[in-house]
């Protein structure tokens, strides 16, 4: 079933920004199934049914994260082609950023209602992009 919603969601085989996109559902969705499924020890996929708020914006929060961290990682790995970050360097980066990405969106959309947000739109684009650009300009003061 969740490879069901991720395939609707985000269908395989599309431009690269959107294979990010299918990655990051992908993860917020693997995280949702070890919360409902697996912490419960199991298969009864009615807890779907009693998902909260919190726990869909929980899941859409992983999935935006996932994606900026997934398309920053592309970014780096053009710096470190560039030679303009050490492969040391790169490592730290790495291992920061995600920590750094995440408390990002927990803090940029703490009084957002995601949930109403038009992801298609200029206004769920914006934010999205917004967010790019705060961790890129990490990559550009290394």
């Amino acid at each position: 079933m969740f490879s069901a919603i991720c395939e609707l969601i985000a269908p395989a085989g599309g431009p690269l920004h959107e294979n990010l996109a299918r990655d990051a559902i992908t993860e917020a969705l693997e995280q949702l199934y070890e919360k409902l499924i697996l912490a419960a020890d199991s298969t009864d996929l009615s807890a779907l049914n009693q998902l909260t708020a919190g726990d869909v914006k929980n899941a859409v929060e992983t999935a935006i994260a996932a994606y900026i961290y997934n398309r920053w990682l592309l970014e780096l790995g053009v710096k470190i082609e560039q030679h303009a970050v050490t492969p040391e360097q790169a490592v730290k980066l790495e291992r920061d950023m995600k920590v750094y990405v995440s408390d990002a969106v927990k803090l940029d959309f703490a009084n957002v209602d995601i949930l109403t947000v038009d992801w298609q739109g200029t206004s769920g684009s914006e934010l999205l992009e917004n967010l790019f650009q705060e961790a890129y300009g990490i990559l550009e003061v290394e």
